[in-house]
């Protein structure tokens, strides 16, 4: 499955990228499962219409919007929308990181190793 990655650049910058998703066969025969593994799970939210300052994050992330609406902001401008039942990874550990824009927005954020 392809998805949209968030990750910086050697430019210092972020950038919007698609990555393939693996999935392989799962314990047990239960079907498919991902090999990436989690380290925590968070539930996020956010009333209102709100903006965040430029900001990378600490640590692997993949975020399920469940609620409400998600627009990503990279450096050289480009954007992202983001609906419920969306998803997207963000691997900009370095450098100038995103910004988010968002209305209304719940999200579960999976912190991965």
């Amino acid at each position: 499955m392809r998805i949209t990655r968030i990750y910086a650049g050697p430019d210092g910058q972020s950038h919007f990228g698609e990555i393939e998703f693996p999935f392989e066969g799962g314990p047990g025969g239960i079907g498919q499962a991902s090999d990436r593994k989690a380290t925590d799970v968070l539930f996020r939210g956010r009333a209102g219409r709100h903006e965040s300052e430029w900001h990378h994050v600490a640590q692997k992330q993949l975020v399920i919007l469940i609620d409400g609406e998600v627009e990503v902001e990279i450096g050289d401008g480009a954007r992202r929308q983001f609906k419920v039942g969306d998803f997207f990874l963000c691997e900009d550990l370095t450098g100038q990181g995103h910004k988010v824009h968002g209305i209304n927005r719940k999200t579960i954020v999976v912190m991965l190793a």
